[in-house]
């Protein structure tokens, strides 16, 4: 998730779920805030490691926490290089 053009910040292996489970209460504030919205789209950052040069390895973070924030009534939809979340 990027914001702004704010850079991704490196994390320690440790801190990665409690930086998760900030990032799912913020997505689902700002969710209860923007009810008009029906879909969403997250992609990841490529990092500077050969094996992630198209962002990959933040995207399969980012889909495992994706059920948990925006529940059964959204559709996830998983692609190449992004996923696509709407509502049913």
């Amino acid at each position: 998730m990027s914001f702004d053009g704010e850079e991704y910040s490196m994390t320690n292996k440790f801190e990665v779920y409690r930086v998760m489970s900030t990032i799912v209460k913020i997505v689902q504030r700002y969710i209860q805030l923007h009810l008009q919205i029906n879909c969403y789209e997250f992609t990841g950052e490529p990092t500077e490691k050969e094996i992630d040069k198209e962002g990959r390895v933040r995207l399969k973070l980012y889909n495992r926490y994706l059920p948990n924030i925006f529940g059964e009534e959204w559709n996830i939809k998983h692609e190449h290089s992004k996923s696509v979340v709407s509502k049913k």
